[in-house]
């Protein structure tokens, strides 16, 4: 799967995968003072082992449903610019 970053197909803007199923090493480190969601730090599951922070797509959900969309292939995505929240290497 890679990692999974990219520009979301018809939408012209930044998006992570941020669906849980797709995340493992999963370790919460804080919250986002603007929104007040969780942010955890991550490594995406067939992926490089590269480090991420961000959010999960279930969680941002409940109160950013604007935020959140499927991807082609069932895993939820999240359009951190909407949120306000950078995406981030740890």
């Amino acid at each position: 799967q890679g990692e999974m970053l990219g520009t979301a197909v018809g939408l012209g803007t930044m998006a992570a995968r941020s669906d849980r199923r797709l995340k493992e090493d999963i370790k919460l480190v804080g919250t986002d003072e603007g929104t007040g969601l969780n942010l955890y730090e991550f490594t995406y599951k067939g992926g490089t082992g590269t480090k991420y922070i961000g959010v999960m797509a279930d969680e941002a959900k409940v109160n950013f449903p604007h935020a959140v969309f499927t991807m082609p292939d069932g895993y939820d995505a999240v359009n951190y610019e909407a949120l306000g929240i950078e995406f981030v290497k740890a």
